[in-house]
């Protein structure tokens, strides 16, 4: 039996443990990015970040746990508890424990909060359906921040969903109970602040429910509870754009105009624009959950002038279909057409890279760029069909793709611009495109626009974009980046499991132009 005093000091050696259970190991530098000479080459530079960045004592699988409380991370120990974690990866994949309820929060005898096992949605603590029992893999020790299974009556063969996170060193008191994973970084401050919170009891079932802001004056709402919203697996490095993993990279570039850094989860390719010359200086970062990072500099350097034609399409499939077209409002375009699902593009200097395809509405979607950096445009392989004749438009010899696009810009600065339109009367310069009785909704139906890689952006003209979807991101992520003249912004509709984004860098619109600031049009504008 623990003394007195162990009860009267355990909120103070919880409060401690939260720093002293920080990740056991940091991000460190393995090889450092050698500096680019004149590198005789077609293409972009490819730097693998993998090799260049570790997470010593880490290692997949590790899930995230999404509370309402905060985010922590878990390493599971799938090298001594293989079954287990298979077993409690299962619910996680099936999204089993999804709007779950951390039910049971113990710190005087034993310090352990409890979840895995009820709902809050539909019904109020009902049970999750569990797949059959796993046989016991005990034998790593109950050390503060490790998670274990919940068994029945002390059989330790019982274990299904349910799970436990050890507050305290817990050796002598669950020896049946296997241990399959451990919270790394911060996110035992999370564990801390559930277990420091109030109880109350619920039911037999549910004796020691840990609550929020609750004095038993109302009747409990999930307001007061603590719930699990997700749990899902979390990669080491990061795989795609903006994937939330254990690293996350940022790159500092001293010089875009030359070198435009393009990054895609752990692949950093450096594309050169050929009409420059000099050096441009860049850091890059991996910082990990406890925002703990580790940096290697280079720099990249071309001194020979370069005097071949700029190449527009950098990846992915698509044909020029017109170089250096003078548009009667006075600029100059270079005209792309996709032939499949994805393009990356560039525009030259002082011109207009303007790409075309076609969208769910069969309305030609035309993306124009312009200034430093480059554009990404993916089309939904959801909904991507080949190229063929379009069915709104007076074009027989012309083939477009169809399908719901996201936009990205990737090292851009202040000279850097993004439009969005579709083709109807108003804005044709031919009119013969469109046959009679033909009627054109005058949206773009478009799911994400994208600033990444970058701290500033010149403008965005997306008035007549229509941001539509039931999953992911859904509207404008420019988080972290400045805008410096306007962004015009349409309709943003996410439903069901799409999560509306209109995201920019607080200090944007400084720059004082003709319809500078941000204007949102809104609406469904008539047909055109």
């Amino acid at each position: 039996m623990r003394s007195l005093l162990y009860y009267y000091i355990f909120p103070i050696f919880i409060f401690t443990l939260t720093y002293a259970l920080g990740q056991s190991s940091v991000p460190s530098v393995i090889h450092p990015i050698s500096n680019i000479n004149n590198p005789v080459m077609e293409g972009p530079v490819v730097i693998n970040l993998r090799e260049v960045f570790e997470l010593p004592g880490i290692e997949e699988p590790v899930v995230h746990f999404k509370t309402s409380l905060g985010s922590f991370n878990v390493e599971l120990f799938a090298s001594e508890a293989p079954n287990t974690v298979n077993n409690f990866l299962n619910y996680v994949d099936d999204g089993d424990y999804t709007d779950t309820v951390i039910h049971f929060s113990e710190t005087q005898y034993y310090g352990i909060i409890q979840g895995g096992k009820y709902t809050i949605l539909p019904i109020l603590f009902d049970t999750i359906p569990t797949d059959p029992p796993v046989a016991s893999e005990a034998g790593h020790p109950h050390d503060r921040g490790t998670i274990a299974t919940t068994v029945i009556n002390g059989d330790p063969n019982t274990a299904t969903s349910s799970w436990h996170i050890n507050i305290f060193d817990n050796a002598g008191y669950f020896p049946q109970n296997t241990v399959f994973g451990e919270v790394i970084g911060a996110g035992i401050g999370v564990i801390n602040d559930i277990s420091l919170l109030d109880v109350t009891f619920l039911s037999k079932e549910v004796p020691r429910l840990p609550v929020l802001n609750f004095t038993g004056e109302h009747a409990l709402t999930t307001d007061n509870f603590v719930f699990i919203r997700s749990i899902t697996r979390l990669p080491i490095y990061p795989e795609t754009t903006r994937e939330i993993a254990v690293l996350k990279y940022e790159i500092e570039n001293d010089n875009p105009q030359l070198v435009t850094a393009s990054l895609n989860g752990s692949i950093l390719k450096l594309y050169r624009n050929p009409k420059q010359t000099g050096m441009a200086e860049f850091t890059v970062r991996a910082i990990d959950s406890d925002d703990i990072m580790a940096e290697s500099s280079f720099s990249a350097t071309y001194d020979a002038l370069i005097t071949e034609a700029i190449e527009i399409i950098l990846e992915g499939t698509g044909n020029v279909v017109g170089e250096n077209i003078e548009h009667p409002n006075g600029n100059v375009f270079d005209q792309v057409l996709m032939t499949g699902e994805s393009i990356k593009l560039r525009a030259k200097p002082n011109q207009i890279t303007r790409v075309s395809f076609l969208d769910e509405d069969d309305d030609i979607v035309q993306v124009e760029f312009s200034g430093t950096g480059l554009l990404s445009v993916d089309l939904d392989p959801t909904t991507f069909s080949p190229p063929a004749q379009p069915v709104k438009y007076n074009q027989p010899t012309v083939y477009y793709v169809k399908g719901r696009p996201t936009v990205r810009v990737e090292g851009s600065d202040t000279s850097t611009f993004l439009s969005i339109f579709t083709v109807g009367r108003i804005n044709a310069v031919k009119q013969a495109l469109f046959p009679e009785g033909i009627v054109y909704d005058a949206e773009a139906d478009v799911n994400l626009v994208e600033v990444i890689n970058s701290t500033v952006i010149g403008g965005m003209q997306l008035s007549n974009v229509s941001f539509k979807g039931d999953k992911g991101r859904i509207g404008v992520d420019a988080r972290g980046v400045k805008i410096a003249t306007r962004l015009t912004v349409g309709d943003i509709d996410a439903s069901d499991l799409a999560t509306p984004h209109l995201l920019f860098a607080p200090g944007s619109f400084t720059v004082n132009v003709e319809n500078s600031g941000m204007r949102i049009t809104g609406g469904r504008p008539g047909s055109e």
